[in-house]
């Protein structure tokens, strides 16, 4: 089974320069979906089925945060 959705994360960074070598960067962004079904499948051990449940088509919008080191010459 396959689905199509879209997802849209604006973000920004900021960068360090520790060393000739070395960057730090730090960054925040926020994700947007739209079009995504999820559902979560799981077998029940009392009444011996498998059951389902939907979850909220927007679980996966939320902030983000990121921390990213970088070596090399820059």
């Amino acid at each position: 089974m396959s689905d199509v959705y879209f997802v849209f994360e604006p973000g920004v960074d900021v960068e360090f320069n520790i060393a000739k070598f070395f960057r730090i960067a730090l960054g925040a962004s926020y994700r947007l979906t739209d079009g995504i079904n999820l559902t979560y499948k799981y077998f029940d051990e009392i009444s011996g089925d498998i059951k389902s449940v939907a979850i909220d088509k927007n679980a996966l919008n939320s902030f983000n945060a990121s921390v990213s080191l970088k070596f090399g010459w820059f």
